[in-house]
Formats: C-alpha cells, structure tokens, sequence
C-alpha cells in the first residue's frame, strides 16, 4: 500500500495562492528551488521574485563595531603619551600604559602606517623598531 505524501503548502503573493509546483510552472523557477530559499529564510516575495541564480539583497551593514572605537581610542591615548613626552621605546609605553606589549606594537603599526609616528632608534634584539616619536602634522596653509 503506498503512503501518501504530506500535503504540498500553499504560497500567497501578490494575492494568489498556488501551491509550489504551480508557482514553479508559472515562475520558471524549480520546484526544489522555491523550497530551498524558503528554509533558507527568503520572505515568499523573495523567492518568487528573484529569477533563478540570484541573490537576495544584503541586509545594510550595521555601524562599526565598539571594538574598533576602543581600538581607535587604544591608539589615540599611544599617540598622546608620545607627543606629551618625547621619544620612548615600545616598552616605557606599555610600563606607562599598562597594556601589552603586543598591543602597543600593532597600534604603533598603524600610527607609523596613519604617519603620525616614526621610528627613531635601532631595532631591539628581536628586530622590532625600538625607539618611537611623534610626528609634527604638517602645517596647514592658511
């Protein structure tokens, strides 16, 4: 005796409701398509209406992170200490700083790549730049 199969569910768009078959008939889409995308999470509109091989629209892309602030500011506080004191090397800032040595390295990184420090000394033992500056940011012309 055979089983009979679960009854196909019924889509709604634009006020007519087909079953999926009939949408694939009328869409031009495959039927294994149109289930796909719906366990996907497509809306019904999107799955009927993106011809077959598209894409569904990005979702918009939320604002930066607060970890790229804390890093932002990390760098900032760096940069202060340097112009506030002079040259120092990569590990007078994190005694003064009270952060790793990992993380002053990178943030110095990125001021040198921002030119808003250079390297002013020789490189320690395990051939980082050792002694750091301030870069005067040049003159606007007025």
């Amino acid at each position: 005796m055979r089983s009979e199969s679960p009854p196909e569910p019924h889509l709604t768009h634009d006020g007519l409701t087909l079953t999926s078959r009939e949408w694939a008939a009328r869409t031009g889409l495959r039927r294994q398509a149109i289930t796909l995308r719906l366990r996907a999470g497509w809306t019904v509109e999107e799955t009927l209406t993106i011809p077959a091989g598209g894409r569904r629209p990005r979702p918009p892309r939320p604002p930066r992170s607060p970890r790229w602030q804390f890093q932002h500011d990390r760098d900032e506080r760096i940069y202060a200490a340097l112009a506030e004191r002079g040259s120092r090397t990569r590990d007078q800032l994190v005694a003064e700083l009270h952060l790793s040595s990992s993380l002053v390295r990178m943030a110095l990184y990125r001021l040198r790549d921002a030119g808003r420090v250079a390297v002013i000394g020789s490189l320690d033992i395990q051939g980082y730049p050792h002694v750091w500056a301030a870069v005067e940011p040049p003159a606007v012309a007025s």
